[in-house]
């Protein structure tokens, strides 16, 4: 449920969460179809998650109005980027029920052909976690895996900062 979650909140338009669905709450057909809300008793984890998403939702303001563009889609693998002319967010979703790996051209999004993309979120189907670090694209392609049923999304910024040691990295001259 969560990778859903994490699509809804990066698609264009206003994300909608129904009534409880931010508390883990469940129900099945009708008339059990939704219980009332657990108080109380909420799921701590996707409340937390949720408030996750709707802070890297409001922080970029390339999800909110920016354009957006598929970038890979095949067997249950979908990867798409939200851009504007300072930011790109890539989103990568794997539906599978095995590990993935794939190579997503990003270059498209405007995003340089030697740069570093944040992870804002990882999750699967049942955690997630923010824990800030990052990967490189190279050639202007990111090699992604992922694991079942799993989701992330990265971020690529043109006004951080990068230390001088990543910046000599890739500037790095040499005279005859």
């Amino acid at each position: 449920m969560l990778p859903l979650d994490m699509m809804q909140m990066t698609l264009p338009g206003a994300p909608g969460i129904y009534y409880g669905d931010e508390a883990g709450l469940c129900g099945f057909t009708d008339p059990d179809n939704r219980r009332t809300y657990p108080w109380g008793r909420e799921d701590k984890k996707m409340i937390a998650f949720h408030k996750d998403m709707i802070r890297i939702h409001k922080s970029c303001p390339e999800i909110k109005y920016g354009s957006v563009k598929e970038l890979l889609a095949d067997n249950n693998f979908i990867a798409y980027g939200r851009f504007n002319r300072t930011a790109a967010t890539v989103v990568v979703l794997n539906n599978n029920d095995f590990e993935v790996t794939r190579e997503i051209e990003v270059w498209t999004l405007g995003i340089p052909k030697d740069a570093k993309l944040n992870l804002l979120m990882m999750t699967d189907n049942v955690s997630f976690h923010t824990e800030g670090s990052s990967v490189r694209v190279k050639n202007g392609v990111l090699t992604i895996t992922l694991s079942r049923k799993s989701a992330a999304v990265f971020r690529y910024d043109s006004f951080e900062p990068v230390s001088d040691e990543e910046f000599w990295a890739d500037n790095y001259f040499e005279f005859d």
